[in-house]
């Protein structure tokens, strides 16, 4: 069965291929019919990465590079995903815009040896290079690339490769230099510029867990299962292992299953690789995974247990035992778990074609040769696991660990405030005394040298008073490790904590053998330092640094613990097919979710019948020697229930990254996973079932090949509602916004940037699934006379048709109505403009225009304007808190014109004002003007302040249009601390009014007041076009659409009317035209002495029957086409318009 189902399939797969083309010149044609805002000239060198045919629902999805000068630009990354008929379904484009507009410096002032040396000499210990400093040796080298190899170093060739990186929105040409350290616990992409030498960014294709670690005592139950179970499979293979869905001995028992292997995923069971009759290997070795162990930690190929011809792989586990004496059943159940997670996610589409892992992909599509290489109890660490992927054709690495339940790795301890207080990751230095079992412990400070990047500690500290008999917190950078500890021993601190400034794993920090500080110093990592440092911002942080060794020798393998294994494996899933399988760099951002996918596939994976979705499920509660219902490795277990799991989206704020941040990430897509199950019930067979919990497993799939490279929330949770669209025709569209939303990811909730986790706004409510969107958008500022045109578009994004709708807009009494477009079933009646839609598809939308003339008395005065294009026009830049940072002029974000006033959001404290005398004249005085700002949100912000008497008062309670959107948190750093400000991500220019008629008549000063702290920073804050004005013009205009429930969207629009430069008063058109004869018949004559006028004829209705332009003196129309009724003849002139009532008999 197995070899005529394989046949079949291979035959299905080709006919599939065959409908995808290569022919990058239509895919062209498709893009630039997209609203992407690329030109034709950016697509000129684009080249496809990768491509697949998602077999479930016909969606081909491919993904390009964009090229310039024959190289690529780093993670410029286009998605496109069309249909069978070749409709665009979506599109992700991060592709650099107008890219031959760039005048790239092309200059190379560093050699590849170079290169490589400042790359290798900022991930490995200075001790380590200079031992092996002479060992780099010249492999090769081709077009735009070079390979050198150091044995001593590097477990692989060092890989140097040009490319493009754009920073600062410009590119800047660069070597990507590639390698993987000799432990194999990082694989590095280190982008350096070819010109300074400077490292601009990094990543790692090694995701590390990071595992918090504690110990409690286990109390567990669970179902004796069977002792041997049958597969599908037919060539007899056995394995004593866990089976699905049993997540750890703590759970379950061991069983002996034969032959589980499945015939689609793998048609030729788990030991083949030629794809014919007979195993080639009776190891635990197959196409799939080649499972070792590593003790010695060389990343070579070590001992399997073999099975013999029988592929007989029943081996006993003992805990009772040493570990190295069930070496063979750990293995044998990491085998198993690889194979089957990639068994079980190949149904749903991690296949052949879309970059799994496999090293025959049977000629069905993808590379190949890159099956995972799995190491049992590897000797590179302990309480920890990793997963390393590369690119398609490249062999992932999996290190599994032993843990203990007190280790030497864990050197520090906070113990208050109760919300980050655990174990932490770290490394002793190597200068310095030792830690003993004795803990050393106090308040942690952050240091201060009174320098540009305070927390550097590279000179004498400045808050020797705070740090004095307490622990050090330091950053690194700019002076060497010992120094660093040297200045914080000065000012009297008694212990010394480095965080990393990059991210990944801490490291040993060499000495420099001329300064010997006399306390002990480790080094944490940057996201626990990032952790540690805001908490610093509003609490006191108590810690204890102390050697554990000896405090408790029980140990746990990970082998065993499938949950865990099962979250490694998923980083291959999700690095592979978020943007296509050959860009492993797609899940390198702040926001990313990478963390979240993984603990998913391992609830998932675990998921035993009977289990509800408010049972507490931690992950990798078995390897930190936890009871089954413990809380596991993250900040809270996973539930449905608020109670036990509370994490929202305003927590990645303050979450760590990667780990927290992905927490909040799977608590959503379990939330939404229950949904389903909840809607369509369980299914047991995780490979073909047709339950919620498939269905909803298939959906996270499909999310990820959808979503754009470097995803945040909102991309992952729309890409997920997209693929319901497309599999379900949208039938699931409530239930995943009901997940989202109450966990603060609705529908209007907003991301901010994908490389910011601090800038996204929560939002807890749900779309109407009975009505659309509506938005109505018109001029922010328009002249007396002027003609206003207000679009109004109504979207309808529910999964359904929506009925019955009505939309209506009264227009101001200021505004005289002239015509509408696009509008079909659209009435005027009185002031009351309306639209009857009987249906609207899912996905269309309608467009009107909506002309209304201003004709008032009443207009804004300007008293006072400033724009910024020719200065600051007396507006003076001062800084409250002595730092480097100022206010600017700034030509890359601006509301009109060319030019803003921009202050940057750094992350060091800062208070920073721009300031103005003002006389405050006229009857209703007003402060108005434009900004944008990113910050780090409820931390960073900015307020707007009036000098009265003698004290700075807010003017926050006095604005009446985009009033302060946010809180910052209590913050001893910030002068701001508990105030109501602008903070987080505006997105874009934004007005703000404020009513300062309690200040009329004063002279007095306005400051703008942009203020931080000492940690993250953000981007910063706009502002343009600052007017003092009197006798506020507004015209305010609110449209709705409701359907017959009487539910309904509304929008809103203000726009300020000022004086008209010229006269556009309303003409006395009894002196200047006559309209003859009237009532009419065939046809009109207009009398005039005027010429170059425009005229458009509507009907009662307000649809437009005719518009004729420059018309001439005594101009005739013809109107005989016209049936009987009334009508409107509107006139345009330079000076006035007027409106004509005719009648046609």
């Amino acid at each position: 069965m197995k070899k005529v189902f394989f046949t079949c399939s291979i035959i299905l797969s080709l006919l599939s291929k065959a409908q995808i083309t290569n022919d990058i010149e239509f895919y062209k044609t498709l893009i630039l019919k997209e609203n992407t805002g690329l030109k034709p000239s950016d697509l000129n060198e684009m080249k496809i990465t990768s491509k697949s045919l998602n077999k479930r629902n016909s969606i081909t999805h491919i993904y390009f590079n964009q090229y310039y000068k024959n190289l690529p630009v780093y993670n410029a990354v286009l998605g496109l995903h069309i249909d069978k008929s070749n409709k665009v379904v979506k599109i992700n484009n991060s592709f650099f815009k107008n890219i031959n507009e760039q005048n790239a410096e092309t200059t190379i002032n560093f050699s590849p040896i170079e290169v490589v040396k400042i790359a290798v000499n900022s991930k490995i210990s200075d001790k380590e290079i200079s031992k092996n400093s002479n060992g780099f040796k010249f492999k090769s080298e081709a077009e735009n690339e070079v390979v050198y190899t150091n044995e001593e170093l590097c477990l692989n060739d060092i890989v140097l490769s040009k490319c493009w990186v754009v920073e600062e929105k410009s590119l800047v040409l660069s070597w990507n230099v590639n390698f993987q350290t000799i432990d194999g616990k990082n694989w590095w992409n280190i982008r350096i510029d070819a010109k300074t030498g400077k490292i601009i960014d990094e990543n790692n294709w090694v995701n590390t867990c990071n595992f918090k670690h504690a110990s409690h005592k286990k109390i567990n139950t669970y179902q004796v299962l069977p002792a041997e179970a049958k597969g599908e499979g037919t060539n007899g293979s056995k394995y004593r292992v866990l089976p699905l869905p049993v997540e750890s001995p703590s759970h379950g028992n061991m069983t002996l299953l034969t032959d589980p292997s499945d015939s689609l995923a793998s048609p030729y069971g788990w030991h083949d690789i030629n794809g014919r009759t007979g195993n080639e290997y009776t190891i635990t070795r197959g196409n799939n995974v080649f499972a070792c162990e590593d003790k010695d930690n060389n990343n070579q190929a070590g001992y399997s247990p073999n099975g013999g011809t029988t592929l007989n792989f029943d081996f006993q586990f003992d805990n009772s035992k040493r570990h190295s004496d069930y070496l063979d059943a750990a293995i044998t159940n990491l085998f198993y778990w690889n194979n089957l997670m990639h068994d079980v996610w190949y149904h749903y589409g991690f296949d052949d074609e879309s970059g799994n892992f496999q090293r025959n992909n049977y000629s069905r599509g993808g590379s190949g040769s890159d099956e995972v290489n799995a190491d049992a109890q590897d000797g590179s660490g302990t309480n920890n696991a990793n997963f390393a992927t590369p690119p398609e054709g490249q062999n992932p690495r999996m290190q599994m660990y032993v843990w203990n339940v007190s280790s030497t790795s864990y050197l520090l301890r906070v113990l208050q405030p109760s919300s980050i207080a655990k174990l932490y990751a770290s490394v002793l230095a190597s200068f310095g005394p030792k830690l003993t079992t004795t803990p050393i412990s106090g308040n942690l400070v952050l240091v201060n040298d009174g320098t540009s990047n305070p927390s550097f500690s590279c000179k004498a500290l400045t808050n020797a008073s705070s740090i004095n008999g307490q622990i050090a917190l330091i950053d690194r950078g700019s002076c060497r490790f010992a120094e660093k500890v040297k200045f914080a021993q000065d000012a009297g601190a008694k212990a010394a904590i480095i965080i990393n400034n990059v991210n990944g794993n801490p490291f040993t920090m060499g000495g420099d053998g001329a300064t010997n500080p006399t306390i002990p110093s480790i080094m944490i990592s940057k996201t626990d330092g990032d952790a540690l440092k805001n908490a610093l911002k509003s609490q006191t942080v108590i810690v204890s640094m102390y050697d554990s060794t000896g405090s408790s020798g029980k140990q746990y393998d990970s082998d065993f613990d499938n949950g865990v294994i099962s979250h490694e494996y998923g980083h291959g899933i999700s690095n592979r097919l978020t943007g296509g399988a050959a860009n492993t760099n797609c899940l390198t951002n702040q926001e990313q979710m990478g963390e979240g996918w993984s603990d998913f596939f391992a609830l998932v994976m675990t998921h035993k019948p009977g289990a509800k979705g408010t049972d507490k499920r931690g992950v990798g509660t078995y390897v930190i020697d936890q009871a089954n219902d413990g809380d596991g490795i993250r900040d809270y277990p996973y539930s449905t229930l608020m109670s036990i799991n509370p994490v929202t989206y305003n927590d990645i704020k303050t979450f760590s990254v990667p780990h927290g941040v992905g927490s909040v990430w799977c608590s959503m897509l379990w939330d939404m996973y229950w949904n389903f199950i909840d809607r369509y019930g369980y299914d047991s067979d995780i490979y073909n079932g047709k339950g919620g919990n498939n269905l909803a497993m298939q959906l996270v799939i499909d999310g990820l090949k959808l979503q754009p490279c470097n995803p945040g929330f909102i991309d992952g949770r729309d890409a997920i509602l997209e693929a319901d669209k497309i599999n379900n025709k949208g039938a699931n569209q409530d239930i995943i916004w009901k997940a989202f939303a109450r966990r603060g990811l609705g529908y209007s909730s907003k991301q901010g940037s994908s490389n910011s986790r601090s800038d996204g706004t929560s939002a807890f409510d749900i779309p109407k699934f009975d009505l659309p969107v509506i938005s109505k958008t018109a001029k922010t500022e328009i002249k007396n006379g002027d003609t206003i045109i207000y679009s109004i578009k109504i979207q309808n994004n529910n999964p359904n048709t929506v009925k019955n709708l009505i939309v209506s807009d009264t227009l101001a009494s200021e505004l005289t109505y002239l015509k509408y477009e696009n509008c079909i079933n659209g009435n005027i009646s009185g002031r009351i403009f309306s639209v009857n839609i009987d249906s609207l598809q899912k996905g269309d939308s309608v467009l009107c225009k909506v002309y209304t003339l201003v004709n008032t008395s009443d207009y804004t005065t300007t008293i006072d304007f400033t724009d910024f294009e020719n200065g600051n026009n007396s507006w003076i830049d001062s800084t409250l808190i002595n730092n480097s940072n100022k206010w600017a002029l700034n030509s890359n974000k601006f509301n009109k014109g060319s030019k803003s006033y921009f202050i940057a959001n750094t992350a060091t404290q800062s208070d920073n004002i721009l300031i103005k005398e003002f006389k405050i004249e006229g009857l209703s005085p007003y402060l108005i003007f434009y900004h944008q700002y990113n910050t780090e949100s409820e931390w960073d912000g900015a307020v707007v302040e009036i000098l009265n008497n003698g004290n700075w008062e807010d003017l926050g309670d006095y604005m009446i249009e985009n009033d302060y959107n946010s809180k910052i948190s209590t913050n001893p750093q910030s002068t701001i601390s508990d105030r109501f400000a602008f903070s987080g991500n505006s997105n874009a220019f934004v007005r703000t009014i404020i009513d300062l008629s309690k200040y009329k008549e004063k002279t007095t000063k306005i400051r703008f007041r942009f203020v931080s702290d000492g940690a993250q920073g953000g981007e910063g804050w706009y502002i343009d076009d600052i007017m003092m004005v009197s006798n506020l013009s507004l015209l305010q205009n609110k449209v709705f659409v409701k359907n017959l429930s009487n539910n309904f969207n509304t929008d809103f629009v203000s726009t300020i009317v000022f004086k008209s430069n010229t006269n556009n008063k309303i003409l006395d058109l009894n002196k200047k035209f006559r309209i003859l004869p009237n009532p009419f018949d065939g046809k009109i004559i207009i009398k005039s002495d005027l010429e170059n006028y425009n005229i458009i004829l509507t009907d009662i209705a307000g649809r437009e029957i005719k518009s004729i332009n420059k018309l001439k003196k005594n101009q005739e129309i013809n109107t005989s086409e016209l049936s009987a009724g009334t009508y409107f003849l509107r006139i345009f002139t330079e000076k006035g318009n007027e409106c004509y009532k005719l009648v046609k008999y």
